[in-house]
């Protein structure tokens, strides 16, 4: 029962970040955090923020350096604070890794030295909070690159459903012409093809995430939509049930 009122919390805060479609809490997330809670084992918290192409936007209509925005401010100084807070008072332990990741396309992929100033921006408003690390997730976390899994990029269509893929394909192509502000920049055909990749590669992050970097278990928290996960359920069907959205989506972008 003490899980329970935990979780309830949880999905309170949650509730009030999407109160129109409210993500409750699953079965493996629950279990995950009841063995902790049960043995003394600190709960393994994964949280990535993509730096892409936008920030150089922003930083152009921040008059040439990045500012921290009211929402980020928010997330720092209220957000993660009232979660750990809320891990400690039900006597949790926590191991909260939070990870700045890059696009793997080179045409949504900022500079290094943007990169470099967005994360040390974010390691500023958070020098007060001793219960995270904030780390480069290619060159600090992982083991190895992940590469796109081959049995998904060779038997695309068994794995993968036309609409899925188109809805996917539309969203990353909207980003991306969101980002270079006209289409003759993109090419259609090259870009479905980075899409398959980049699916296949997602399929194999879930598989890395779960059985290499974090074998006793873990929760996610994301700065994302949930949809953002869909494609990592191809290899690792439950993947999803690792979320626990108790986070504002995308605090980095302006007027959102």
């Amino acid at each position: 029962m003490y899980i329970e009122y935990f979780t309830k919390e949880l999905y309170e805060i949650n509730r009030k970040l999407r109160p129109d479609s409210p993500f409750k809490i699953k079965p493996r997330a629950k279990n995950y955090l009841e063995q902790c809670l049960n043995t003394g084992k600190p709960v393994n918290i994964l949280t990535q923020c993509c730096r892409t192409k936008y920030l150089e936007v922003r930083k152009v209509k921040q008059g040439g350096k990045l500012i921290p925005l009211k929402s980020e401010v928010k997330l720092w100084q209220e957000e993660i604070p009232q979660l750990i807070d809320l891990f400690k008072k039900y006597g949790f332990k926590i191991d909260w890794i939070f990870s700045f990741t890059r696009p793997d396309s080179d045409t949504n992929r900022t500079t290094p030295a943007i990169e470099l100033e967005f994360m040390e921006m974010y390691q500023n408003l958070a020098k007060d909070i001793s219960d995270i690390l904030l780390c480069d997730w290619e060159k600090e976390f992982l083991i190895e690159k992940i590469k796109p899994d081959e049995q998904v990029l060779n038997n695309f269509d068994q794995y993968v459903k036309p609409d899925a893929f188109e809805w996917e394909f539309e969203r990353r192509f909207s980003r991306i012409l969101a980002e270079v502000k006209t289409r003759k920049m993109i090419n259609e055909k090259d870009l479905k093809n980075h899409v398959k990749k980049r699916i296949a590669m997602m399929a194999e992050e879930a598989v890395v995430i779960t059985k290499k970097l974090f074998p006793d278990g873990l929760i996610i928290i994301p700065t994302e939509e949930p949809q953002r996960f869909d494609f990592f359920k191809l290899l690792v069907p439950n993947f999803k049930e690792l979320l626990i959205c108790t986070l504002k989506t995308a605090p980095w972008r302006m007027g959102e």
